[in-house]
């Protein structure tokens, strides 16, 4: 199952409150991939990457800023690179096509972005938020002001002033 989706997806975000087994799930979906792979250990290094098309990263984008981030993820796509990562950081969660979010080791939701971002309950029971971006955009659908969820503030701010 996890090759289909890591075939259509190019960033897949593993994401879940403390002690989730996000680390656990990395590792073990690592080794199935070990000989095609790399894995990095909080501290992600585009130089150590050579040839390999997939790489794990374990909660490796902490100490980077949104436009790094947002380079890294376009030089990722550039070099046709397929990146499975966990983070504790919802913000984060924007760059994923595909995102598990877990719980005790358990995969609470599952699925593309926007449908685990509809899930809003589900993740607050978990202890976590939705994007900011995300967040705004819900509240604005409830007021009728936006009829779909943003990932990009400048898209919305484009389309309210319309």
């Amino acid at each position: 199952m996890f090759q289909k989706i890591l075939k259509n997806n190019n960033f897949i975000a593993i994401i879940g409150p403390s002690g989730s087994g996000k680390t656990k799930a990395l590792k073990e979906l690592y080794k199935k991939f070990k000989d095609e792979a790399i894995y990095f250990d909080n501290d992600f290094n585009f130089d150590m990457i050579a040839s390999k098309k997939l790489v794990f990263i374990d909660d490796g984008f902490w100490h980077m800023r949104n436009n790094e981030k947002k380079e890294m993820f376009a030089e990722f796509i550039t070099k046709k690179i397929k990146v499975v990562f966990t983070t504790t950081n919802v913000e984060e969660i924007l760059f994923a096509d595909y995102i598990y979010v877990l719980n005790n080791c358990k995969i609470e939701i599952e699925g593309q972005t926007n449908h685990v971002l509809k899930e809003e309950k589900t993740l607050k029971k978990l202890g976590l938020k939705n994007p900011f971006i995300i967040d705004l955009s819900i509240q604005l659908k409830h007021y009728n002001l936006v009829d779909k969820l943003y990932k990009n503030e400048q898209e919305l701010v484009g389309d309210l002033w319309k």
